[in-house]
């Protein structure tokens, strides 16, 4: 009995060990059979962690590479903010620098007319001391002296602001820049283009000419009239024609 047993036993665990390794056979028969289909050798294949590795690598290239251009159109744009604040700059300081020029100049025509009038306020005086002597004393000649004074001290306080008349000679040159020809006369001693006379004066400040002179200009020597050619003839028949002594 003792050798039976023994020998169940050992039969048993001889099918045991074969379908161990029958079971071991099938779980490595796929990967025997892949082999064939893959293009290298399995040694050559990468591994997960290698591709997991490398696209690791590559998002973060690619990460790099997007932050680049948004770093440079963040300097683009700062840039264009302080360009923008530098020309609204300016533009406010030219705009100043136009209203205090306009300010200035208007300041300035202020002070050169309150000084010209401070010095006309002598004149003026003497035109109402002037009349107030005429009238008391009732006399024309004391009138007309008192605005003559008048009219010196005038000419004095203009003379010192460069004001002067234009002065105009008969037989000169007429000159556009500085005379106004009111009127053309034949005239019998001045060639054309030569003034005749002054019909108002004119005045000026320096080379600003304030009034041109308004003048005559001459057009020339008057033309004589001949007689037509028809009025000879006719004295010629009444005549009669020249016989000689002979005849």
């Amino acid at each position: 009995m003792s050798k039976r047993k023994k020998r169940r036993h050992t039969s048993a665990s001889n099918d045991q060990h074969a379908r161990t390794a029958d079971a071991h056979e099938q779980a490595e028969a796929p990967q025997t059979h892949a082999r064939p289909e893959s293009e290298g050798p399995a040694e050559a294949q990468p591994s997960a962690s290698n591709a997991n590795a490398d696209a690791t690598a590559e998002s973060h290239q690619t990460a790099q590479q997007a932050v680049v251009p948004a770093t440079e159109y963040e300097q683009v744009v700062r840039q264009r903010d302080a360009y923008l604040e530098l020309a609204q700059r300016a533009r406010a300081d030219l705009e100043n620098y136009r209203k205090r020029v306009s300010r200035e100049r208007e300041q300035d025509e202020v002070r050169a007319q309150a000084l010209l009038l401070r010095e006309l306020l002598a004149p003026l005086d003497d035109l109402d001391r002037a009349f107030e002597a005429a009238e008391r004393e009732r006399d024309f000649d004391v009138l007309v002296e008192g605005l003559r004074m008048v009219r010196e001290d005038l000419w004095k306080a203009l003379r010192a602001h460069g004001f002067e008349r234009i002065g105009v000679e008969p037989g000169s040159k007429f000159d556009p820049a500085v005379h106004e020809a009111m009127a053309q006369t034949p005239h019998p001693q001045l060639a054309s283009g030569a003034i005749v006379e002054e019909h108002a004066p004119g005045y000026r400040v320096g080379e600003l000419v304030l009034r041109p002179s308004r003048v005559v200009v001459s057009s020339g020597p008057p033309k004589t009239e001949e007689p037509p050619a028809a009025d000879q003839d006719d004295a010629e028949e009444q005549t009669g024609p020249e016989t000689s002594p002979g005849a």
